[in-house]
């Protein structure tokens, strides 16, 4: 941690599932997320490997500082629980605000974090898989 009360987590990034790209434009979680970033969420999620002791902080700070979405219906349909996380990316150039988003029915263990913006990560930052990329999570500040 430093002294701004931010902490600073390293990342490579990874391919996945391909099931991000879907539950983000289903309506109910497509408006948590425009709600959470302030826009509309790009249709997919970045995700990234991460080491056993920064994912366990991570989880921490889900509990800590994040919201958790439960009981989610839309339409009579049931849909899984997330915990959520306000963070940015940075690659020491540039900055962008973004979500971490932890489904509670993940297939992904601690090591694997979700990554929700309003533009598709890849392309902003150029990245590739196994790039490194910094995320930055506030722990001050408690995700509304």
């Amino acid at each position: 941690m430093n002294d701004s009360g931010k902490v600073q987590i390293t990342g490579t990034v990874i391919s996945g599932l391909g099931k991000g790209k879907h539950f983000i434009q289903l309506p109910l979680y497509n408006e948590i997320f425009s709600q959470l970033i302030g826009q509309p969420p790009f249709p997919g999620t970045l995700n990234l490997k991460v080491s056993l002791e920064d994912g366990r902080k991570i989880e921490r700070f889900y509990h800590d500082k994040g919201r958790r979405y439960i009981d989610l219906e839309f339409n009579g349909q049931k849909f899984g629980d997330i915990e959520v996380l306000h963070a940015k990316m940075t690659d020491g150039n540039q900055s962008i605000p973004i979500v971490l988003v932890r489904p509670l029915l993940s297939e992904h263990d601690l090591t694997v974090v979700e990554v929700v913006a309003s533009v598709q990560l890849r392309q902003h930052f150029n990245l590739s898989d196994g790039d490194k990329i910094t995320l930055e999570i506030d722990i001050e500040k408690k995700a509304e």
